[in-house]
Parts: structure tokens; sequence; C-alpha cells
């Protein structure tokens, strides 16, 4: 349909098209015969004609399939010598699933996938499934699986046309939620961990967990609330960067706040010394000798300001992203050995 426009004087311009119809794009069944849609329409969960086409092709391709393997395993039975007259051949393959997509990795029993059905039913709306996959194990933490998964199944194996682009645009965006979780004092980065009594442990200092923890008893204020090292934790670990080099900032800072005569300023600055030769000592210490890599700090103690600055971004935002199989998706990861995260230098 057309509109008739008029410029100023009432004349008549060139018409202005508002309505056009679409003709559907149409296909034949012979299986059925029945006109179908090429394409799907709105419900997802619906399923129209030529899916069910493209299930019936599927199913006699693995029903010969199936008598094939059979077959074939049969023979390998008589070759092998333990096929015996009037018996059945034991070893039966069957098919189970019909994956709708399916990314396979280089390991047995690593991979992502969306079922469609399974045994013969239909699995309304798809089972999305993850085995062996490193963003799938327990120690991850919940934010990085949940995220991780999600880019997997809308960008990766529930989508027409896969793009790089868009999956590394995705990727970006949540190593920019990591960065700025962490930066505000978040805590959805932080690693879950359980630890025994100190006392369980030959060598205490060498268990991650217990380190952190006791780390956070050292250098906590006396109105925060510290970890009971003699009883069964569950805490929650983050990367730091603390050495004899990092710590300087903590000096450089307060000696910008004296620059202002405030009470407030003084006192900040005098809090952020405590805290420095607090950490130098410990620092100096057979404990740490030099380095403090990991913090736990309880879940109910908001994040010190002073300790943000230490945290080792680039190793928390490269640990998650690592866990994404992009080489899978023909996506060159890069020099690991680099300060690069997956996506931006800094």
């Amino acid at each position: 349909m057309e509109r008739l426009k008029e410029d100023e004087f009432g004349d008549v311009i060139k018409p202005i098209k508002f309505m056009e119809r679409v003709e559907d794009e149409l296909d034949y069944s012979f299986y059925d015969d029945e006109v179908i849609q090429m394409k799907k329409m709105i419900n997802p969960l619906k399923v129209i004609p030529q899916e069910g086409v493209r299930y019936s092709i599927i199913n006699i391709m693995s029903y010969c399939l199936t008598h094939f393997v059979n077959d074939y395993m049969e023979r390998y039975t008589k070759n092998t010598h333990s096929w015996a007259e009037g018996k059945e051949c034991l070893i039966v393959m069957k098919n189970e699933f019909l994956f709708k997509t399916i990314l396979l990795s280089g390991v047995k029993k690593n991979y992502a996938s969306i079922q469609e059905i399974q045994e013969g039913n239909l699995i309304k709306g798809g089972y999305f499934d993850i085995k062996g996959l490193a963003m799938q194990k327990s120690i991850t933490n919940k934010f990085t699986q949940k995220r991780l998964k999600q880019i997997m199944y809308e960008d990766v194996l529930n989508t027409e046309n896969f793009d790089q682009i868009t999956l590394l645009k995705h990727l970006a965006i949540f190593e920019k939620e990591i960065f700025e979780d962490l930066r505000t004092g978040g805590r959805k980065m932080y690693k879950p961990r359980k630890i025994k009594a100190i006392s369980g442990y030959a060598d205490p200092m060498r268990i991650g967990g217990v380190k952190a923890s006791y780390t956070w008893n050292e250098l906590k204020d006396d109105h925060d609330v510290g970890f009971d090292l003699e009883g069964t934790n569950a805490v929650e670990v983050v990367d730091m960067i603390i050495n004899i080099k990092t710590i300087e900032k903590l000096k450089k800072q307060a000696d910008e706040l004296r620059l202002d005569n405030s009470v407030e300023s003084k006192n900040k600055a005098n809090y952020l010394m405590i805290k420095y030769e607090k950490l130098k000592d410990m620092l100096k210490s057979t404990t740490y000798k030099g380095s403090i890599k990991s913090i736990s700090i309880p879940s109910d103690t908001k994040v010190p300001e002073y300790l943000v600055q230490f945290i080792d971004y680039n190793k928390i935002i490269n640990g998650a992203l690592s866990l994404f199989p992009i080489e899978q998706l023909n996506i060159y990861r890069g020099n690991k050995q680099n300060n690069y995260t997956n996506i931006i230098s800094f």
C-alpha cells in the first residue's frame, strides 16, 4: 500500500510506501504432504512441520546406521572367535540422543550440547548440557559458571549463525564486569574453598586457603571478624599482588593525604601507614618470603579499600576467561605469558 504525499503547494510528490506484504518462504514436505515455512516463527517451543521432517530424516538415518553398526559388531565377534551359533551378540549399539548443536573438544567426554530428543522422546525447549569442560568444575565460582554458560548457550549453541565477533564482544563485556566488580569491592570472583582446622595439616602455610585466612587475621582491624583456624571454615579467596614494591603505594597515598590539613585526611594517612608497616613486617617473615599472593575476607565483612588496589586483576580475569573453550571455535587465544587478558591489554 502507498500513501500520496503533497508538498506545501498542494502538488503530489513521490508516493511513500508505508506497508509491504512480505511473502513467507515456503517449502513442501513429501513426507507429510504439507506446505511448510522455511523460517521458524515466534514460539521456539512449538514443533513446526519442517522440524518434523528433520526428525523423520534423522530417525531413518539412525535406523539404518543402527542396523549397519550392529551388523559390524556381530562380524567383529565372529572375527575374534567370540561368536556362538544361536546366541545373540551382546554388543548392541543404539541411538540415544538427537543433538540440536554440540561443541566437541579434543578430550573424551568434554563437550557442550543442546539435546532435542532422548530415546525418541522430545525434550521441550531442548536440554542444555555441559560435560567435562572447565567452566563447569566445582572449584569455579558460581558467577563465572553462570556467565560463561549463558555465553555458550546464546552465542555458540543456540544460534543459527555462529559469529566469532559477537562471541568476543560478549566475552569482553564479561571481562569489564569482572574488573568493575572487583574494583568496587565486589566478591563475585572470589574463589570458594573449604579448609580444615589448622592442626589437621602437617604444613598449614602450604595450603592456600589456610594461608589466605591467616593473612586476614593478621591484617584485620580490631573491630573486624576473624577466622577461627582451629575449626573447619568455608572461605572465599582472592588473588593479590602484595610485595615490597607494591606496598609503596600506601606510603605515597599517606604522604598525599598529609598535604591536606583536615583531621579526616590525617587519620586516613595514619591508618595507611599502620597497614604499610604491618605489611612490611609480614613480608619480611619466613611465612611470606616477600610476597602475599592471596587473602580471604569473611563474607560479612566489607572489603577494605586499601586492599582493593592490590587485587591481581589480570590473573583473575585471565583465569575466568581461559575456562571458555574458544580454541575449539577457531579463535586464537594469544601468548599467555604476556601481560594480556583474553580480550584487551593493560
